[in-house]
């Protein structure tokens, strides 16, 4: 039957089509979802007011977290599955400068 190697070329040709028309599709939406979380959208294009300023890795499983919640500072230490608030920094004015409050290691060890 020589009419079935061409429909047999069409079904391949438009297999490919239909192939790489989902690659792509699937392939925007992995963009999408990466930028949306560099970027974190949050709801209403309100901005997050608890952020992760710095991480410092200890051990492969501790960590020490800086993070803010609006203006306060907390150092928070992370081992395995438990998160432990280690202490509340010094608040700071608008200059940078820390405001006259007991020094880290004397909340440390109150």
């Amino acid at each position: 039957m020589p009419g079935l190697s061409g429909i047999e070329a069409s079904l391949w040709q438009q297999s490919i089509k239909v192939l790489a028309v989902l690659t792509g599709l699937v392939g925007i939406l992995y963009l999408g979802v990466h930028l949306l979380k560099k970027f974190r959208v949050t709801r209403l294009g309100e901005p997050s007011c608890i952020r992760v300023l710095e991480t410092h890795y200890l051990t492969p499983k501790a960590t020490l977290h800086l993070v803010a919640v609006g203006p306060a500072r907390f150092l928070v230490g992370n081992a395995g599955e438990r998160l432990t608030l280690l202490t509340a920094l010094p608040l700071r004015d608008e200059e940078g400068e820390e405001a006259p409050k007991a020094s880290i290691t004397q909340s440390l060890f109150d």
